[in-house]
């Protein structure tokens, strides 16, 4: 199975809504959406240094949106917020803090975590598969969603793991 683990800096961004012109054919991409790809792109031919060939079968996408922790949290939530993220070995792996996040999810631990405001999972999750359509896959309709999730972390960036199966 091949696979690449990413992260994108900055605040996570949702793909803008689109703009129609006026008396002209639709389907332009705005400037924001081609400025927000570009960004997406350049993370991933950095972690892949240009050495990917785009999958040809199912591809499995993991998004983690992580928000720096406002200041406005309480110093007990924002140690449990650093807690949640780091472990005497270092910082947890893309798949570790999904499995803590599913674990969680159903249990109630980390319920304070998620991000319950804009950008909405999907807005997300479109803009990352217009990215990389071509780049990391051959045709978005092999796309499977693992997860979105969008939490309250240490500093703002977007984790994306690619899997193909």
């Amino acid at each position: 199975m091949k696979a690449i683990e990413f992260c994108v800096s900055g605040r996570p961004r949702p793909k803008p809504a689109h703009e129609h012109n006026r008396g002209g054919a639709g389907g332009h991409k705005s400037k924001a959406q081609t400025v927000r790809e570009t960004h997406i792109q350049a993370a991933f031919m950095e972690a892949t240094k240009g050495r990917w060939e785009p999958l040809t079968g199912l591809v499995i996408l993991t998004v983690i949106c992580v928000f720096r922790t406002p200041k406005s949290f309480k110093k007990a939530q924002r140690q449990d917020i650093e807690n949640f993220w780091t472990t005497s070995y270092g910082f947890l792996s893309m798949e570790d803090v999904d499995a803590n996040l599913r674990l969680g999810v159903y249990d109630g631990r980390w319920d304070h975590m998620h991000r319950l405001v804009t950008p909405d999972s999907d807005n997300a999750l479109k803009l990352i598969g217009d990215a990389l359509n071509k780049r990391a896959w051959v045709d978005d309709r092999q796309v499977q969603i693992g997860g979105c999730w969008r939490i309250w972390g240490l500093k703002d960036e977007t984790k994306i793991l690619i899997e193909g199966v």
